[in-house]
């Protein structure tokens, strides 16, 4: 970052938006910046992760996601070649995500699968959830807490922390 808090993407963006497009002799200069955001580009979105997809804009070579970072970092446009083809088709479809702060519970389910008792951040109430639905660090974290999983990281076969299925009638 610069002294004025612009990251070298954002410096290297704002240098080709006011690179002028119809000069020739500015021609050469131009294709390499944009090269640079490129390489840029591919090289932030490679290590940093997006949480979820929010909003869409445009169209084409110039579509773009709002995206939600994991890091908390502020919510950013991006194009759609940045984003990972899971989130875009999620966010197509109109599912929505939820901060998970943890599991608290598990239970056998009707169905005989294994559920998960989720902790919101951003909802009151915690859901029952299908084990394929948690993330599995989380369930890794309820695991060592609950005492179930040994220091290597295997799963004690003595110990079972089952909550019982509650039925409402």
């Amino acid at each position: 970052m610069n002294e004025k808090g612009k990251t070298l993407l954002e410096l290297a963006k704002e240098i080709l938006r006011v690179t002028p497009k119809g000069n020739p002799a500015q021609f050469a200069q131009r294709l390499a910046l944009e090269g640079v955001v490129k390489e840029l580009e591919g090289a932030v979105f490679e290590y940093a992760e997006v949480v979820e997809a929010m909003e869409k804009r445009g169209k084409r070579d110039n579509l773009e996601y709002l995206v939600r970072w994991k890091d908390g970092g502020e919510n950013e446009w991006v194009k759609a070649k940045w984003v990972a083809e899971d989130l875009v088709r999620d966010f197509e479809q109109g599912l929505e995500y939820a901060m998970a702060d943890g599991v608290v519970g598990k239970r056998v389910g009707d169905d005989g699968k294994k559920e998960y008792l989720v902790k919101w951040a951003d909802i009151e109430e915690s859901t029952w959830e299908p084990e394929e639905n948690v993330d599995p660090s989380l369930v890794q974290e309820f695991k060592v807490s609950e005492g179930s999983v040994n220091g290597n990281g295997s799963v004690s076969p003595t110990v079972e922390s089952v909550s019982p299925t509650v039925e409402s009638k």
